[in-house]
């Protein structure tokens, strides 16, 4: 996926194979060092099966390796890693490419290293080594944390293109109880990678609406969240409207959340039409709706684990889009895996009304616990294998474990 991690993922099954040869030519000892190319993921089936019966839990397998193609527009074994860092600083691990619509998205890695090294949040005066300082920049950066640190927002962050938030090798937690989160509005280029979002918001006004989501994508462009964990947000964890175009949404840890990811919007329909979104190895762990719910907008949800959501799992909606390839959802008390039609037909306001419901192409899923899933004209979904490379996991209990074990931060 994203690094070398020291845990075993379907994700990160590419070891470096090292073949050394000793030849002695006129006395001369030389070593030729062949570092094998690394891919990721695994080689799906050719046709898997549209859905399992059996009803037994999911349970812990072994380890099994996959392969993933690689990104298109990249060589072999390329990664994404930050400019040298003009104080010295130690440089981050290199990240390997996003899968997915995001699969051009670079982030600051053409940039300098700037490293947060407070935890204070003074919107009216951002100072240097804050977070909100390096995100304000207009320029690209690569910004790490020197210590593990909890960072509460005095209010919103905007994200200005060309950034990488890396918190790798850090326990790092953005909150702000009350607070909006992170604004990625009328950006491109960014990546958020291994942080946790806590408690942004109100989670005691979300059945008011209360407005505050962790993360706010809109107008944005290239953008790629990976292995973030999210909860206790007072309206979505993650929110995308008004258009955005080539995110991907991958091995993150969503939970004790009512509504989780929402992608496209009644107010913003014209604009969603052209979204496109790639959702792939996260874990859906007991949140309430929104797993997620398509609007308007183009979405391969693929190898995520989907497991005992409260209301519904997956929603397409007013003429979205979804190709839903490769999940494992495995039901609690509610069965409803996928919904095709809005809940309201007009906004709160009845400024805006549609009661269409959505296009749903379910394509070798697993179904578990009496998950209940139907295809809607599959013949109107796009197809993702013609916008991007990817090969998806087999699904089943080896994805479930391996994506329960490795999703969110690490």
């Amino acid at each position: 996926m994203v690094q070398a991690r020291p845990r075993v993922s379907v994700r990160r099954f590419r070891r470096p194979v090292l073949i050394a040869a000793a030849i002695l030519v006129a006395g001369t000892l030389v070593l030729a060092v062949v570092l094998a190319t690394r891919t990721k993921g695994g080689p799906g089936p050719t046709s898997l099966p549209t859905r399992s019966e059996s009803p037994t839990a999911v349970q812990p397998p072994a380890a099994a390796s996959t392969a993933v193609a690689r990104v298109p527009g990249l060589p072999p074994g390329a990664v994404l890693e930050p400019a040298a860092d003009p104080a010295g600083g130690a440089r981050p691990a290199p990240l390997e490419p996003a899968v997915g619509f995001a699969r051009d998205t670079t982030g600051g890695s053409n940039g300098a290293t700037y490293h947060v090294t407070s935890r204070d949040d003074t919107p009216a005066s951002p100072q240097p080594g804050t977070l909100r300082y390096g995100l304000m920049q207009r320029k690209a950066l690569w910004i790490v944390f020197d210590a593990d640190m909890t960072i509460t927002f005095g209010g919103a962050m905007t994200i200005s293109p060309d950034k990488t938030i890396d918190g790798r090798g850090r326990h790092v937690t953005l909150t702000g109880h009350g607070q909006p989160g992170l604004h990625l509005y009328d950006t491109h280029n960014v990546i958020i990678e291994n942080v946790s979002f806590h408690d942004f918001g109100d989670t005691a006004k979300t059945g008011q609406n209360d407005p505050d989501d962790a993360i706010d994508i809109q107008r944005a462009q290239d953008i790629w969240i990976d292995h973030c964990s999210m909860s206790m947000v007072g309206d979505k964890l993650i929110a995308m409207e008004d258009g955005p175009r080539q995110v991907t949404i991958s091995w993150n840890h969503f939970y004790d959340q009512e509504q989780t990811l929402q992608i496209g919007a009644l107010s913003t329909a014209a604009r969603d039409i052209g979204t496109t979104v790639t959702v792939h190895h996260n874990f859906f762990d007991r949140t309430g709706y929104r797993d997620p719910l398509v609007a308007y907008a183009k979405a391969h949800i693929y190898n995520n684990y989907i497991f005992e959501w409260k209301t519904s799992a997956v929603r397409s909606e007013r003429v979205a889009q979804m190709y839903l390839e490769a999940n494992v959802l495995q039901a609690g008390t509610n069965r409803k895996g996928a919904i095709l039609t809005p809940a309201q037909r007009c906004n709160d306001s009845h400024k805006y009304c549609d009661g269409r419901s959505g296009f749903l192409n379910s394509v070798g899923n697993v179904v578990l616990g009496g998950a209940v899933i139907r295809s809607s004209g599959p013949n109107n979904v796009f197809l993702p294998s013609a916008a991007y490379d990817y090969r998806p996991d087999q699904a089943g209990p080896t994805l479930a474990a391996d994506v329960r074990a490795h999703a969110g931060m690490q």
